[in-house]
């Protein structure tokens, strides 16, 4: 880390966050960014920023906990992370892969994960319509079923009798990539989570 003058008192981020570092965490001349508030202020500003809520609605609810709303906790949780995979580069900071249900950024419910991974488990509802999940109705009636590969794309899965029996295709394949993306997971709560995911 290069070396900086010591800071000068702070206002809070986002009216929540503490930067307590002692160290300045950003300078203009030569442009720097502490890489780990980088990090930090981006979750704040994902939970309470009223701008940021307009474009995505669902963090609405979401809050960080106590503990991180100080820079040097959260820091000090990155840094162990870092040893965990090696590396952070690429990788993105998800609140709800352990638990689907968690709205609160914290140590135990938070986790760096790929792109893939990310993508994999989100749940495009807006986007797919009315029909469940990885099913599509053609002009001509016929029902089909696809799912998303992590390495590949679409992968077809073929023609059923129901709506119900093409999203059971598409829900076995998903089990499927969710055991092999698991496979490849450094950290093992979000490989656990990854097998639980799409299991019947």
């Amino acid at each position: 880390m290069m070396e900086l003058p010591i800071p000068k008192r702070r206002k809070l981020v986002r009216g929540v966050g503490i930067n307590d570092a002692d160290y300045v965490t950003q300078t203009k001349k030569p442009r720097w960014i502490c890489p780990y508030y980088v990090r930090w202020s981006g979750m704040l500003r994902r939970c309470y920023s009223d701008s940021y809520h307009a474009s995505h609605p669902s963090y609405r609810d979401c809050s960080v906990c106590d503990e991180w709303q100080l820079f040097s906790n959260f820091r000090q949780w990155v840094m162990e992370q870092e040893q965990i995979h090696g590396s952070l580069d690429g990788l993105q900071l998800d609140k709800d892969i352990i638990d689907p249900t968690n709205k609160i950024y914290s140590s135990d419910k938070c986790a760096f994960v790929t792109q893939i991974v990310n993508l994999f488990v989100t749940d495009s509802s807006k986007s797919r319509g009315q029909y469940p999940i990885g099913v599509s109705v053609r002009k001509s009636g016929r029902i089909q079923a696809q799912c998303n590969d992590p390495f590949n794309g679409v992968l077809y899965l073929g023609n059923f009798d129901t709506q119900e029996q093409a999203h059971e295709a598409w829900r076995k394949q998903k089990n499927i990539f969710a055991y092999q993306l698991a496979d490849i997971c450094v950290d093992q709560r979000v490989a656990l989570a990854l097998r639980l995911k799409y299991k019947q």
